[in-house]
């Protein structure tokens, strides 16, 4: 599973064949996250949230300009959306914070 998930040098990727399940985006959302993909994967997870779910992202244009890792920004509209899907698989009480109306990825 390793070699799927990490390239040379343990850098971490995205799978091509990764498919975004209510599930796989709960985790990905509840977890602390990670800034570490590069941006054709970034615009494929963004791809990915739109095909599956309707949620429409788009890279956060200033995190580029200051030599960032891309990172995702989801606009309100797409915030509910994405709220509803992940809202069902809260972990644990302590992460509720995640799922106010002041939050996004």
């Amino acid at each position: 599973m390793e070699n799927v998930w990490y390239a040379e040098h343990r850098r971490k990727i995205i799978p091509e064949h990764l498919l975004i399940t209510p599930l796989v985006l709960s985790v990905w959302y509840f977890d602390d996250g990670h800034n570490c993909f590069s941006y054709k994967e970034v615009d494929f997870l963004i791809e990915q949230l739109k095909t599956s779910f309707g949620i429409i992202g788009s890279i956060i244009p200033s995190a580029l300009s200051r030599g960032c890792k891309p990172q995702i920004y989801i606009g309100k509209k797409s915030y509910y959306t994405l709220m509803d899907v992940v809202s069902p698989h809260l972990p644990c009480k302590c992460m509720e914070y995640k799922i106010g109306d002041n939050h996004a990825i």
